[in-house]
């Protein structure tokens, strides 16, 4: 049985100077709320990818089970292709099966290539929506995974239909002229409300950096 509660995640309170909104050329508070709420999706990000389960949600990375270990601070495309074929071919032939990593990762894939000298990385079309893939196998990015390195998980591979979200409602966006009022402030805060797990380990693996 797994259970999804409700992790509000927020960006803080933003104190903005009065005088900073009179003198600004131009209309800094929705510039300021963009900020907030790029920092929240950043916040969301970390949780999606790396979130402990214990008081906040539980990443993919930390739901997924065991696949294979990498070397400590390189990566092949054989060690791809092992973690690729970790996973069953039940979870395999899914149409949400997608290999995931960070944009640095995926530069050092992009420079994989086969023993004729052709790269082995499949462009993708922004027109049709066809992802980047390798092997066929399309590739997702995602900043919140770590760089290739000592102990690191930097890659999964598996059904992503396996993850489950819960958003708890839509975002809020608050602020107030009366909290900070003595100090000529005013207070915006933005967050989201929601929850992750991975309802299958088994269907999502990990490529983990050794040690040493």
């Amino acid at each position: 049985t797994k259970q999804l509660n409700s992790y509000k995640i927020s960006s803080g309170v933003l104190q903005i100077p009065n005088e900073l909104i009179r003198d600004s050329q131009f209309d800094i508070v929705p510039f300021l709320v963009d900020l907030i709420v790029e920092r929240v999706a950043r916040k969301y990000s970390t949780y999606a990818i790396t979130g402990t389960g214990s008081s906040q949600p539980q990443g993919v990375t930390i739901g997924a089970s065991t696949g294979i270990t990498a070397a400590v601070s390189a990566l092949t495309a054989d060690n791809i292709l092992d973690l690729i074929h970790s996973v069953d071919p039940a979870y395999r032939t899914s149409k949400n099966f997608a290999v995931a990593c960070n944009d640095a990762t995926i530069k050092t894939i992009r420079k994989f290539k086969d023993s004729n000298g052709q790269y082995i990385w499949q462009m993708g079309n922004i027109q049709t929506g066809a992802p980047s893939s390798i092997w066929n196998v399309p590739i997702v990015t995602d900043q919140g995974f770590a760089d290739i390195g000592v102990s690191t998980i930097s890659m999964l591979a598996g059904d992503f239909s396996k993850y489950v979200i819960r958003e708890v409602g839509s975002g809020e966006l608050r602020q107030s002229t009366e909290r900070y009022f003595e100090l000529d402030q005013l207070g915006i805060l933005y967050q989201r409300s929601a929850d992750m797990i991975v309802t299958n380990s088994a269907a999502i693996k990990k490529l983990t950096h050794a040690a040493s």
